[in-house]
């Protein structure tokens, strides 16, 4: 916007009138002096800040996306077909906090005639076999010593499997065959939040239907990509801090998970995973955050604000602030890290300013 308002002002001026709202130096190559008046300066928001011996903390900086654990998320579908009843549990909403085997949603099956009828008739059989097993078992154990002890041994897996067979019919058919109904309980396969929860009481649902997604958010992962050149650095350093921008006060430490072993031949990247601690809620999945890998301990060197450095056709460039209306495109050799700052081994001195807002629209400017 404040380009175009620049572009608007030089198009507008009046023959004879200068109101300096313009850069007059087009197509500079690096180290040409960029004239910009100082009005020009102002609604081009520019900002300059001065080259000076700071501390450095060194450290590697990755652009991650919160994800959950690999087991950390869980999607419910219904083991059944049916209706979803209240049936005395409350369904959790999005946000609820749920334990592992908690019932959060009850479905009601009804049985046709012949599914009902089959059913009662397979009880009968079950009830029938376990209790016959049950009388073949007692009479063998009587003539134990009498009898070969395979045939006790026969008596008894029968009689295991009667019952089996009898409970699986007990726990499906009961109270229930009566109304011609079916309840099955939806239990939540793991500890966590609700992130999605897409059902209402007397909904019909089918086993394809997605009920819950589950997140445990305790715990996450932070996924970021690490170019090719920087594998030995993070191979070093286990520790890394999390931050984001919503929570830019916060600091979470963090882990090295886990490190790909294969590169991406597009990018020259291998996926990074690192763990943290969530237990403030703060992070939430699918956030960006900023995973600064500790490269060593603090050093003092000549130091500017990370934003005033870019890059041009491969080059990293400052623009300096050598009197009140020239800039110079300076080309500079940068040094360690630690995400605001940025060290300078050549190209710039001591108090000389660099701008650090407005070099984007100085850049334009460059060949």
């Amino acid at each position: 916007t404040l380009s175009m308002f620049v572009v608007f002002t030089f198009i507008f001026a009046h023959e004879g009138e200068d109101h300096g709202a313009k850069v007059t130096t087009k197509n500079a190559a690096l180290g040409d002096t960029i004239s910009v008046t100082k009005q020009a300066q102002f609604l081009l928001g520019i900002l300059t800040d001065v080259a000076k011996t700071r501390t450095i903390n060194p450290r590697l900086n990755i652009l991650g996306k919160v994800v959950p654990q690999t087991l950390g998320k869980a999607d419910v579908y219904p083991p059944i077909s049916g209706r979803v009843v209240a049936d005395g549990y409350k369904i959790p909403t999005i946000g609820s906090r749920v334990q592992k085997g908690q019932i959060i949603a009850v479905l009601e099956q009804a049985l046709a005639s012949p599914e009902q009828s089959q059913l009662v008739t397979e009880k009968f059989k079950a009830d029938a076999e376990y209790n016959q097993a049950t009388k073949d078992l007692e009479r063998m154990k009587q003539l134990e010593g009498v009898v070969a002890r395979k045939e006790v041994q026969q008596a008894e897996i029968r009689f295991e499997s009667a019952k089996k067979q009898k409970e699986f019919y007990d726990n499906v058919l009961k109270g229930n065959y009566r109304d011609g109904t079916n309840k099955f309980l939806v239990k939540a396969p793991i500890a966590g939040v609700i992130t999605d929860a897409e059902l209402a009481i007397g909904e019909q649902v089918d086993v394809n239907k997605k009920l819950f997604t589950v997140v445990n958010l305790s715990t996450l992962w932070i996924e970021g990509q690490v170019y090719e050149i920087d594998l030995g650095k993070i191979e070093k350093s286990k520790d890394a801090y999390v931050s984001t921008q919503s929570y830019p006060d916060d600091i979470f430490r963090a882990k090295l998970f886990a490190l790909g072993s294969v590169i991406n031949e597009a990018t020259r990247t291998v996926k990074a995973i690192y763990e943290v601690n969530n237990s403030s809620n703060r992070l939430k999945v699918g956030m960006l955050a900023d995973v600064g890998v500790s490269l060593g301990a603090p050093v003092r060197t000549l130091a500017i604000p990370a934003e005033a450095m870019m890059d041009i056709r491969g080059k990293n460039v400052v623009f300096v602030h050598v009197a009140p209306e020239k800039f110079v495109a300076r080309e500079v050799v940068p040094g360690a890290k630690d995400g605001k700052l940025i060290a300078v081994k050549r190209g710039l001195s001591e108090g000389e300013r660099v701008v650090t807002v407005g070099n984007y629209q100085l850049k334009s400017s460059v060949q």
